[in-house]
């Protein structure tokens, strides 16, 4: 294990550490967590020139005071949250070369609700089934499944990558975004994300589902990694209990009392409320960013139109580590109402 480690200082709000999760355990009653925002983590780790599953740190709304102590390079993405290195502020979606000594700070949310923190050769802690992700309901991870606190020193890859590189690797970035994106950060600003029907969508009138899909609603304080828990009109379903069945991130339940749950990367495996709707894999990312207060809205699409933009989101973060590799990466995007197609 690394000898270079990250201190702790303060911890924030909630600090844990986050890879790509542990997919295809859910037959034992055990989700994939991960990252909320997968998109954020993935971009961290190719500014700081780590493999895309490289375990990073996800910072929520108020974020952690660390100490480096070695020379390093870090990037973060995703939210802003006022990063500062030695009170000197950093910008997000790009890498950043850091000395022995020095501190990392947050200050307050200016955009989105989770930053993602990635240094250069991740952090170094022991896998559980396959991930480093912390799963705060499962006790695995970090301190059996517990976010970070003052105190703890992580070990981490570590090693500096040279400036010229960083730069690059930001060019490279911007030039592979995904399709609709005009900047990095673009997303956070979102509220509407498309959605498809849900599996119980029969389960509400039509009236119902057409408020829904016209209604924008409220992040409840009580979310958390598990589902954004939304404030808004009632969608009361006309059989509000079904047979449990399983889960995925995007999943829109809806209780008795009429007010939604949208599942976030920390959710259940199966669970015996209808589902109204299921957001779109590349909105995912515009869901984990909704901050308690801010609002969402879901607008109907079709599946194919989903799965378009899906695998134009999959092929931009796949291009990424083709970059890093040194081999020939393309942008996918798709023309409206035309083909999917690619564009050096």
């Amino acid at each position: 294990m690394s000898a270079s480690v990250i201190e702790v200082i303060s911890p924030g709000l909630l600090t844990t550490v986050q890879d790509l999760g542990r997919p295809g355990y859910a037959r034992y009653g055990l989700g994939p967590g991960g990252a909320a925002d997968d998109f954020a983590l993935r971009a961290a780790n190719f500014l700081a020139d780590n493999p895309p599953g490289a375990a990073g740190l996800e910072v929520t709304l108020a974020g952690p005071a660390i100490r480096f102590s070695a020379g390093t390079s870090l990037a973060i993405a995703g939210a802003d949250l006022g990063p500062a290195l030695d009170g000197r502020p950093l910008e997000n979606w790009r890498g950043y070369m850091v000395s022995a000594g020095q501190v990392l700070t947050f200050g307050r949310p200016v955009r989105g609700c989770r930053a993602y923190l990635a240094v250069h050769g991740g952090v170094d802690i022991p896998p559980a089934m396959g991930s480093r992700s912390t799963d705060l309901k499962a006790g695995l991870g970090w301190g059996a499944g517990r976010p970070l606190a003052a105190g703890d020193r992580l070990p981490v890859g570590g090693g500096i990558v040279p400036a010229s590189r960083l730069d690059a690797l930001a060019l490279a970035f911007e030039r592979l975004l995904p399709a609709g994106d005009e900047s990095p950060g673009g997303y956070l600003d979102r509220e509407a994300v498309a959605a498809t029907a849900g599996p119980q969508e029969d389960h509400f009138d039509p009236a119902t589902v057409s408020l829904f899909h016209s209604s924008a609603f409220t992040v409840a304080t009580a979310s958390d990694r598990m589902g954004l828990r939304l404030e808004g009109p009632a969608i009361r379903p006309l059989r509000p209990d079904i047979v449990s069945d399983g889960l995925v991130a995007g999943a829109v339940q809806v209780p008795e009392s009429g007010q939604p749950l949208c599942l976030l990367a920390g959710h259940q495996t199966t669970g015996g409320y209808p589902k109204i709707a299921v957001a779109g894999l590349a909105h995912l990312r515009v869901l984990a960013q909704r901050a308690p207060l801010a609002r969402v809205a879901f607008f109907g699409a079709a599946q194919d139109d989903l799965d378009a933009e899906a695998a134009a989101y999959l092929h931009a973060v796949r291009a990424w580590e083709a970059w890093r590799l040194g081999g020939r990466a393309t942008r996918l995007f798709r023309v409206r109402n035309g083909p999917v197609c690619l564009a050096e």
